[in-house]
């Protein structure tokens, strides 16, 4: 499937970026349903009345490819941050934006992290009250470059041995940043389950009593219906909004917006 009309780029309305929120998605590792989870809170938010901004800071291009979007040259994190308007890509779903960062983004020395900021803090017509980021696994000095620059991060992380292993280094990371005023504020982990795992399995058990309450309630598992969607470059919460996966995702959602800051 190609861009649709209704994905299309034109100026984005301004207004002040006072009130907006920016959440990094982050993960340790790749393969853990980390842009997966970012696009569908994104439109779950969008459905509950909020003005959505996701923005693709991985340079595989995760969002795009996930969703099937034709990206124009125009785009890119840079050129939004600098106040380019065709840089967004406008209504991919109702109310939530895609802007996807270009090879050009990812030249050089990136300033990330800056262009993040600045661009939290452009004034829009029609103003967002989320920017979701959906980040790379991470990766030392880049990742906490971006995490400096978020207000808040959602950690995604697998239902496996390897998570007891990578999670404890990347909160460590997370504690060191806060060391200098610099973290950002931890709104949660979300759990998915890989094939075969249960809800309530024993690698989920054992997260749960590692690390209690950071842990959202509701964890994503696995089930054809999300892969299916992704065929069809749709959230599963558009596709199948009746499914498991979906309706999880929406209580996380819930939740995430309960939580304002």
């Amino acid at each position: 499937m190609t861009q649709s009309a209704s994905r299309s780029i034109h100026e984005p309305q301004t207004r002040s970026a006072t009130s907006t929120r920016t959440i990094m998605i982050g993960s340790q590792k790749g393969g853990v349903g980390k842009t997966t989870t970012t696009i569908n809170l994104g439109v779950a938010c969008a459905e509950m009345g909020k003005r959505v901004l996701i923005v693709d800071v991985d340079p595989v291009s995760s969002i795009s490819a996930s969703l099937h979007l034709e990206v124009p040259r125009t785009c890119g994190l840079k050129r939004a941050a600098e106040g380019a308007n065709d840089a967004i890509m406008t209504d991919v779903e109702p109310d939530m934006d895609v802007l996807p960062c270009t090879p050009e983004d990812f030249r050089g020395d990136p300033k990330l992290g800056d262009w993040l900021r600045a661009l939290a803090e452009r004034d829009f017509e029609r103003p967002y009250d989320l920017i979701l980021v959906d980040s790379p696994p991470y990766a030392g000095a880049r990742s906490r470059d971006l995490l400096a620059n978020a207000k808040e991060l959602l950690l995604v992380i697998r239902a496996e041995p390897l998570s007891y292993r990578t999670l404890p280094g990347f909160l460590h990371d997370i504690r060191r940043l806060d060391s200098v005023g610099l973290a950002p504020n931890l709104r949660g982990i979300v759990l998915t389950l890989p094939q075969g795992e249960q809800i309530g399995g024993r690698w989920e058990r054992g997260l749960r009593n590692r690390f209690g309450s950071r842990m959202f309630e509701h964890a994503i598992p696995y089930d054809s219906v999300v892969g299916y969607a992704l065929l069809q470059g749709l959230p599963v919460v558009v596709s199948e909004p009746d499914s498991v996966p979906a309706c999880h995702y929406v209580k996380i959602a819930e939740k995430l917006l309960e939580d304002e800051a």
